[in-house]
């Protein structure tokens, strides 16, 4: 068979041999919502029930002109039935049942005046307390609150948090605020607990109020805590498994050992843990991959990731072949255990089996790629054509084994065609479309190379009018001016047959010479060839003929 490799200079290689025969996110699961009020009956709408108060306090009925005693608390709508010396005034958020709880103070640590038991915790969460407070009375000193949760004491910065009602001032509402933390190994519940810690005055006053309690979890409540970054969605394709995920926490958040891991794929738990060690997870197959962290003091984060199994393959835009006469296709696609198939014309072709294949003629190209951690196999097809000749190989049979050692060589095209036996110099063995080389005794290879020896034209340059060239007219040109330059590359060697000017002389007087010099430079600024153009003037606006 002829095969056919495109040199340069506008040669065609051909090669003859013999032939005997004619490839949503995940949420941190469990976390309750920012703001949801786990305190039941906080407003006392519903009066005495879902709550507790210890027996040192009694709940009092209202009896006319009767007023309360210390130890008696009071659920209702006015400070008045409570004690007739107290003024009327309304609960905090002026609710239609109006009602918040009354409270005679007694001096006596440790007691509780109201108190919540079996509230559900989660872990690593900041949870929000609140409760606003009156005064009943002008008289003075006021109650003043204390608020645990399960035994430990609500803090204000670094001390515990001790507020005192309005103090001769009642019916003025004042609220009081605390944020806990329930810690990574928190029980299941709580218990919320409000004393009074006023330990003189009782007998004669510490008379105030509460209401609108509420506990609530939420990330607003805490530090911001370390945000994951899983990085962009990817394709597993092509790439060599496993992939190592990282959560992308900077190196000292990285070593922090209060920091719990858990990491899911397409929404199960795939492993969980604290510390450094539970920093990373291998990915070794598609899937959507998440990872919730908790530190301590701030709410828990997530972060998730897709990884495809999915790829394309792309080799480009149709091409048409002259200059160069080959061409590299490129199936633009590796990876770990990648292979690759060319076609031409729906064919195989025999050892095409890399990333890449040079095209020298035309047809319709395709290849196929297979990744092994990947599929289906993906393919691309790109059209070849060529505005140079086409060269077409041939077999033989070698005298040897009996044939008559001749071919028949071949070349499709317009030009003018001389064949030879080596690439560069030498004489031409045949002239024409066909060469038939005959004495073909061994199985070859043989290779011959056919030149195109054909002669063209081509006008270059800008057209004559609108060429962006800078007009002088009425500017005038001094003598050795360069005011105009046409720059061109050439890729082989040419012959410049002439040159096309148009001169415009704005003023001249009859019967005196006008001329125009041409130079040609090389890019060193070597003059190739020089002339010039001289006319005659005939009178003022006279415009030369093209020269």
């Amino acid at each position: 068979m002829l095969r056919f490799r495109h040199v340069l200079f506008a040669f065609f290689v051909l090669s003859v041999f013999h032939s005997f025969n004619t490839l949503n996110a995940q949420t941190c699961s469990g976390v309750l919502s920012n703001g949801q009020n786990l305190v039941t009956n906080g407003n006392f709408s519903q009066g005495y029930s879902g709550w507790a108060h210890d027996p040192q306090y009694q709940e009092y009925t209202p009896c006319g002109n009767c007023y309360s005693v210390p130890g008696k608390i009071y659920l209702g709508t006015d400070p008045n039935q409570f004690n007739h010396a107290f003024a009327t005034y309304s609960d905090h958020t002026s609710t239609s049942d109006g009602n918040f709880l009354m409270i005679d103070g007694i001096c006596q640590l440790g007691v509780d005046l109201w108190r919540q038991d079996n509230i559900p915790l989660e872990p690593n969460t900041n949870y929000y307390f609140t409760v606003w407070i009156s005064s009943l009375d002008a008289t003075t000193p006021a109650g003043l609150l204390q608020f645990t949760v399960n035994g430990e004491v609500l803090k204000l910065g670094a001390s515990d948090y001790v507020i005192q009602a309005p103090a001769g001032t009642p019916g003025v509402w004042q609220r009081a605020t605390a944020i806990w933390y329930s810690g990574l190994t928190p029980p299941a519940t709580a218990t919320i607990r409000i004393e009074n810690r006023q330990t003189t005055g009782c007998a004669t006053a510490v008379d105030f109020a509460i209401d609108d309690i509420s506990f609530s979890p939420g990330c607003d409540f805490g530090s911001p805590g370390p945000l994951p970054n899983l990085a962009e969605d990817f394709s597993i394709c092509g790439r060599t498994l496993p992939i190592n995920l990282t959560p992308g926490f900077d190196a000292a958040t990285a070593a922090r050992n209060d920091i719990i891991y858990r990491w899911y794929k397409d929404g199960v738990l795939q492993v969980t843990g604290m510390g450094p060690s539970f920093n990373n997870y291998d990915a070794t197959s598609p899937g959507t991959y998440s990872v919730c962290t908790d530190s301590a003091g701030s709410c828990p984060k997530t972060d998730i990731l897709n990884i495809t199994s999915s790829f394309t393959v792309d080799i480009g835009p149709d091409l048409n072949l002259c200059d160069p006469i080959t061409a590299t296709l490129d199936a633009g696609y590796s990876g770990p255990g990648v292979t690759y198939q060319w076609l031409k014309n729906g064919t195989a072709i025999s050892g095409a089996q890399s990333k890449t294949y040079t095209v020298t003629g035309p047809g319709t190209y395709k290849v196929l790629v297979t990744d092994p951690q990947c599929g289906p196999q993906q393919s691309n097809t790109v059209t070849v054509t060529t505005s140079a000749a086409v060269p077409s190989d041939s077999t033989f049979c070698p005298v040897s084994n009996g044939g008559n050692g001749s071919t028949t060589l071949s070349i499709t095209g317009p030009g003018k065609y001389k064949w030879f036996t080596q690439a560069t110099g030498g004489t031409a063995v045949a002239t024409g479309s066909t060469f038939k080389p005959t004495g073909l005794t061994a199985p070859g290879p043989y290779t011959y190379y056919v030149q195109d020896t054909s002669i063209f034209t081509y006008v270059t340059g800008p057209p004559a009018v609108g060429n962006g060239f800078q007009n002088l007219q009425g500017g005038g040109v001094g003598a050795g001016s360069a005011n105009s330059l046409l720059v061109f590359n050439a890729l082989n060697d040419f012959i410049l047959d002439s040159i096309t000017v148009y001169v415009y002389n704005y003023y001249c007087d009859a019967n005196t010479f006008n001329k125009v010099n041409f130079d040609i430079f090389k890019p060193d600024g070597t003059i190739l060839a020089s002339s010039t153009y001289q006319a005659k003037c005939t009178g003022k606006g006279n415009r030369l003929l093209p020269q």
